[in-house]
């Protein structure tokens, strides 16, 4: 699991970090207008973000996951999360 441990009230460091997926309302809401207050806490935000980078990074998950977890150095977590996309794909 990641850090919300799919826990949808987790509370994030950040205060303007949301739910189970981590999403920045007033960042992604701008760049895709279907995530609003009533869907940000919810996988299916997580996932129109996740899809959003993965084309802006050339279908590079590793970049895609990345840019939405903020790390440049720290690649643990990225890892993490591509092994339970790919779980998830396989099923």
């Amino acid at each position: 699991m990641t850090e919300s441990e799919l826990d949808y009230d987790v509370i994030h460091p950040s205060k303007d970090t949301i739910g189970i997926c981590g999403i920045k309302l007033n960042i992604w809401s701008i760049e895709i207008p279907e995530i609003n207050k009533e869907n940000v806490n919810s996988l299916y935000a997580g996932s129109l973000v996740l899809d959003f980078l993965i084309k802006k990074n050339n279908g590079s998950l590793f970049k895609a996951i990345k840019e939405f977890k903020g790390t440049e150095r720290n690649y643990k977590p990225v890892n993490k999360v591509i092994n339970i996309y790919k779980e998830i794909k396989r099923k």
